[in-house]
């Protein structure tokens, strides 16, 4: 039961993160594009600045090492999907086919079944809207 309300506690906070950076993707890419990765970095208790400057590979093992849940890894790579796009927008570009192949690491690790046209700025809107419905939020 405590496993079950650190999960929801953990979804919850992903889709509030997620819901606060697509409302504000109009703004200054890169500013939300930090907000986001401080915020995933605080989700899996890393410093953002280390996880994100890591190559695909050593991510994945950090959070497999760290324990990380694979049903929170779905929201991961989701926040990172929209991380990459907000980072393309501006102007980063090397950032964000970093962002890209290690949520694509993230996806092959975890055995997740998202597609990439679940991760455009589009679908995770409707995602976020969907799982915030459903979970009450």
């Amino acid at each position: 039961m405590f496993e079950n309300d650190y999960i929801m506690r953990m979804i919850l906070q992903y889709l509030r993160f997620l819901r606060q950076a697509l409302q504000q993707k109009h703004k200054d890419p890169r500013e939300a594009a930090m907000d986001i990765e401080q915020q995933i970095g605080q989700a899996v208790n890393i410093d953002s600045s280390l996880l994100f400057s890591l190559s695909p590979d050593s991510m994945v093992a950090m959070l497999e090492l760290s324990g990380y849940d694979q049903r929170l890894a779905e929201y991961m790579v989701r926040a990172m999907a929209l991380n990459a796009s907000l980072l393309e927008q501006a102007g980063f570009i090397n950032q964000a086919d970093l962002r890209r192949q290690q949520l694509e690491a993230l996806i092959l690790s975890f055995r997740l079944e998202i597609e990439a046209a679940e991760l455009t700025v589009e679908a995770l809107e409707a995602f976020t809207e969907s799982q915030i419905k459903e979970y009450g939020e």
